[in-house]
């Protein structure tokens, strides 16, 4: 009898050792984690901080997909919106306020892209509530190219079809002519409307306090365990 309730007493306490393991494991993944995010906003912020590119020195198919050499630098080029359109993506906030992005085809020379032309507050969502926004003719753009990403696990999917976008896929944004590439505008629209999204701004990084959250963890169940 003894014996047993040695034995069931050890397999519990090696059970328990779980706890402070995994919440280590977790801190030792958050530091790679770290490394990558810093490694990202640094590669962010040197490339669109080049010169441009102008889009004659570049063939636009050459923007398309995760590796892209041009991610993340800023191109000119020349074309018309089409506003007719537009696709909302969001809700997003800015300073507090609920609003949303609006994305627009731009059909240049040869091809026809996605212009990411920044953020509108709730009320004009709609392109009709704006009159401001809508640039008629010819426009030269300067845009950053937004590297493609994968969306967190929750965040819903698109609604093509209510055009209500939850996020920006340049392959589901994408018609049958247009490339797969998405140019986030480097200037806001006439009046302010729409505003530009700041790129250059470092991606948000929590992952420092998420080392020291599970580093504390595990220093705190494993005092407990040693102390039993």
């Amino acid at each position: 009898l003894m014996a047993d309730r040695f034995k069931q007493a050890r397999r519990s306490r090696l059970a328990f050792w779980i706890a402070p393991i995994t919440t280590f494991g977790l801190g030792t993944w958050q530091v790679y984690r770290l490394q990558w995010k810093n490694k990202l906003n640094q590669d962010r912020l040197t490339a669109s901080s080049l010169p441009p590119v102008d889009v004659a020195e570049v063939q636009l198919e050459s923007l398309t997909g995760l590796d892209s050499k041009l991610n993340n630098r800023r191109i000119n080029l020349k074309g018309e919106f089409e506003h007719d359109k537009e696709m909302h993506v969001g809700p997003r906030a800015r300073s507090g306020k609920a609003g949303y992005l609006i994305v627009t085809p731009f059909i240049t020379e040869n091809h026809k892209v996605l212009v990411n032309r920044g953020w509108v507050p709730l009320q004009m969502k709609e392109r009709e509530t704006r009159p401001e926004s809508i640039i008629k003719g010819s426009y030269l753009l300067t845009g950053i190219v937004e590297p493609e990403r994968k969306p967190p696990l929750w965040v819903p999917k698109n609604e093509p079809a209510r055009n209500q976008w939850y996020r920006i896929d340049p392959k589901e944004m994408a018609d049958a002519d247009t490339l797969p590439v998405v140019l986030a505008d480097c200037s806001d629209g006439p009046d302010g409307v729409p505003m530009a999204e700041n790129l250059q701004v470092p991606l948000r990084n929590n992952h420092l306090s998420y080392i020291v959250t599970w580093y504390g963890l595990a220093a705190i169940l494993t005092a407990m365990m040693l102390s039993i």
